[in-house]
Order: C-alpha cells, then structure tokens, then sequence
C-alpha cells in the first residue's frame, strides 16, 4: 500500500520531474569508450551526492520531521510554505532547476554519463548556459532541493543539504582543479 502523502499531485510531479532529469542524463551522451579515467575520490563524491539526495527526498516525503510536530504545534512554517503562492514558487524553482540541469548536459553531450559524473577531465566548456554559471547542473540541483523543501517542508529533509552540498563542493574542487588554465 502506498502512502497517501505520496500520491498527491506535487509528490507525483517531484517523482516525474527527477525521473525526466535523470533518464535525460542517460540518453544525451556519446556511448563510446570513456576517454577519461574514472577518479576514485569523483566516483566517491557524486555517490555521496546521491545517497545525500536519496535520503533528503525520503525524508521529505516522510512525515517524520514535519515541523509541526518540532515546535509543539506551532507550524507557521508549514502554513507559510502551503500558501499556494509559495508552492507555486516551489514547483517553478524545480523546474527551473530541471531545466537548467538538463540543458547543461546537453552541453556535455560529448560525454557519457559516467564521464560527466565520474571522470577528471581537461574539458571546460563555455557555450550555453556554462557561458554564465561555472556549474549549472549542480546550481539546478540545489534549486530542484530547495524547490523540493518548499513542497514539503521537513526539517530533517533540510540537515541532508549540508552532506550533498558537501560533496558537491569537493566534487566541485577535483573538476576545477584539472581545469586548463
């Protein structure tokens, strides 16, 4: 039996966005042999990252960290955030953030997946949406999260941003530093 709270239109569209976002990462790409060695500490990294989102979304759809149950009660943050302006905010940031995850692996399109998730390599682009953000995917991952945390506000939900932002940054530090200059 599914949970209720999973069938609800914003949990259904979260479902769909991500599974959109992911099969997108596995379609556009070369499917030739890597030219790149797998990193061992990117490999480690984006499979923090994962399990981070992983469990952020697992706890956002819980119900186990709903801040009425916190603060006694008193969820001023649950009825701000189930304003119908705010959700809207909510469901425009994910798609936002979809979008501009999407469009920046289509800009690595010379790569595979696991290229572009686990290998170190010389490549810097500069066309497109990277002409104006150094790492549109991982802004677009913040932003579905943050969107995400808007459609369902769960504080332990929020204290997984801390590990995928973690990794990120680390992930973020290894990419950049093999950067030509």
């Amino acid at each position: 039996m599914v949970p209720a709270h999973l069938t609800e239109v914003s949990a259904v569209f979260l479902m769909i966005v991500w599974t959109v976002v992911w099969c997108s990462f596995g379609i556009v790409g070369r499917h030739a042999k890597r030219r790149f060695t797998t990193n061992a500490l990117l490999v480690r990294y984006s499979g923090g990252a994962i399990v981070s989102i992983t469990f952020f979304y697992w706890l956002a759809f819980s119900d186990m960290g709903n801040p009425a149950g916190f603060l006694g009660g008193y969820s001023s943050l649950t009825d701000f955030l189930s304003d119908s302006t705010m959700r809207f905010g909510g469901i425009f940031l994910v798609l936002l953030g979809a979008a501009g995850m999407m469009f920046s692996r289509w800009e690595l399109r010379e790569l595979t997946l696991a290229e572009v998730l686990f290998a170190k390599c010389e490549l810097s682009v500069h066309t497109g949406v990277y002409r104006y953000f150094n790492h549109p995917m991982y802004l677009g991952l913040f932003l579905m999260l943050f969107g995400s945390f808007i459609l369902y506000p769960n504080l332990f939900a929020l204290l997984f941003i801390v590990p995928v932002w973690f990794f990120v940054e680390k992930k973020k530090g290894i990419e950049e530093s093999s950067y030509p200059t």
